[in-house]
């Protein structure tokens, strides 16, 4: 090999190198301004109890976390606030059963769709709503269709 394609394979090899740099640089770059970032997961998470009808259910009265956001499961075992089980008077309550969408998997309770439904329904009308949170992560629909209804 003579030393002008020693030279020229050197610089061809030096060429491709730079320009793989430059390209992984550029995707890391881009990646960092238009990707979310990492999730990040807090303990404890939320916990469960079995249970002989719908194999589990979430461990009531605990402070948790669903990935980096608290969470408050209540004494009835959902993702809500205390309340008592008669509604106030011209309150009408609605139950949203689901799964991990319905609980709001690493979203603030404000944020799940449950309460932004509540949300909307209560701007305008003279009759009060309360959407009550019965999302259960990796429930399924015999596990809703199950679901006590007390």
């Amino acid at each position: 090999m003579t030393n002008s394609r020693r030279g020229a394979w050197i610089g061809h090899v030096v060429l491709s190198a730079t320009s793989l740099v430059v390209l992984f640089g550029a995707m890391e770059a881009v990646s960092a301004f238009c990707l979310p970032p990492p999730i990040v997961w807090r303990y404890p998470q939320e916990s469960y109890l079995s249970d002989s009808r719908l194999i589990y259910r979430l461990k009531p009265r605990q402070e948790a976390f669903t990935q980096s956001s608290p969470v408050s499961i209540n004494s009835y075992g959902l993702r809500d606030r205390e309340f008592p089980l008669k509604p106030p008077a011209a309150t009408t309550r609605i139950l949203c059963l689901g799964d991990s969408l319905t609980f709001g998997n690493g979203v603030p309770a404000s944020a799940t769709y449950p309460k932004q439904l509540e949300a909307i329904l209560n701007r305008g009308g003279h009759e009060r709503y309360e959407e009550v949170n019965g999302g259960t992560p990796g429930y399924d629909k015999w596990q809703e269709q199950w679901y006590p209804r007390e």
